[in-house]
């Protein structure tokens, strides 16, 4: 039996056109927001959840999900990767020793 071997980050994140985090517009509808959750599904269908802003009072309005095909990119997300070099892991620099 073959296995299927997993696929990156950088792969799966390559069959997206659109980023997380980009202001886009639905063409049909006219919904405008952020682009949130993606949705990527076995027979090739793409879909993302569409983010409206908060509301007059503060609160959050809920999201709608539409095709990918249908979003226009507005505004790209700024890149906010970081350096390897200035992440840290969060944990001890020397393993504390257990006893036992």
């Amino acid at each position: 039996m073959d296995r299927q071997r997993n696929a990156s980050y950088q792969e799966i994140e390559s069959l997206f056109r659109i980023k997380q985090f980009s202001r886009v517009r639905d063409c049909v509808t006219g919904f405008e927001g952020m682009a949130g959750a993606r949705y990527l599904y076995p027979n090739g269908c793409i879909r993302l959840e569409v983010l409206p802003p908060v509301d007059k009072d503060g609160k959050w309005v809920d999201g709608k999900v539409f095709d990918d095909a249908d979003l226009d990119i507005l505004e790209a997300p700024q890149d906010t990767t970081i350096a390897p070099e200035k992440l840290k892991s969060g944990g001890p620099d020397v393993r504390t020793p257990v006893r036992r």
